[in-house]
C-alpha cells in the first residue's frame, strides 16, 4: 500500500491522463448524441405521418411528433443526470 506521499506523486500522472483522454471522449459523446438525436428526428416524421394516415388531425400530430422528438435534448439529460435544483 502506498503513504501518503507516495499518492501525491501519482496526483499530477493521474490528471494529466484525465486531461489528455477528454477530447477524444467528449468528440465521442457529441458524435454519439447527434447520431442518436438526428434518429429521433426521423422517427418523428415517422410518428407524424402514420398519426396523419390514421386520421390524427395535423395540428394534433405535429405537436405529439415535437414533443416526441424535444424529449431527447441535453437539458433533459442534462437534467437527469445533474442536480435536481437546476431545470434550465
Amino acid at each position: 500500500m502506498k503513504t501518503m506521499n507516495e499518492r501525491d506523486g501519482d496526483l499530477p500522472k493521474t490528471f494529466a491522463v484525465i486531461l489528455a483522454s477528454a477530447p477524444p471522449l467528449v468528440i465521442k459523446l457529441g458524435v454519439a448524441y447527434l447520431r442518436t438525436k438526428r434518429k429521433a428526428r426521423r422517427s418523428a416524421q415517422d410518428v407524424l405521418k402514420g398519426m396523419v394516415d390514421s386520421g390524427v388531425p395535423l395540428v394534433v400530430a405535429k405537436k405529439l411528433a415535437e414533443d416526441y422528438e424535444a424529449r431527447l435534448s441535453l437539458r433533459n439529460i442534462v437534467g437527469i443526470f445533474g442536480p435536481r435544483t437546476w431545470r434550465g
